[in-house]
């Protein structure tokens, strides 16, 4: 096996135009907005999301160069947003060519479910 092949749930996973990464804090994000350039996705969309006790506005402002929707999920910890994360991504598909979904690992992996069972 080679590092080529190393699989990671929810960091930088591919569903097609979807990618799922779990960075929820400020040196996952670096690393999220790293990998995006280094991949030259363009036109991308965030669709975001994290719990109460991250730096959730130092990460949104982090992302000032992307279009991001802030999304809900169903987590009592969950900061939330005013749209569902399936209409947030839905938004997003018709805005955008690429959709990176992040902000907490709890959300990306009930986003993952999602996807999965979609």
């Amino acid at each position: 096996m080679v590092i080529d092949d190393f699989k990671w749930p929810c960091r930088f996973e591919r569903f097609g135009h979807l990618y799922l990464d779990g960075a929820h804090n400020i040196s996952g994000m670096e690393a999220l907005i790293q990998t995006i350039k280094e991949r030259k996705l363009e036109d991308v969309g965030i669709v975001f999301s994290a719990l109460m006790d991250k730096d959730c506005q130092k990460m949104l402002d982090m992302l000032k160069e992307f279009d991001v929707v802030i999304a809900d999920f169903d987590d009592e910890r969950s900061q939330g947003g005013h749209i569902s994360y399936q209409k947030a991504i839905e938004i997003m598909k018709a805005k955008h060519q690429n959709i990176v979904v992040t902000g907490s690992l709890h959300f990306v992996s009930t986003v993952r479910k999602y996807v999965i069972s979609a």
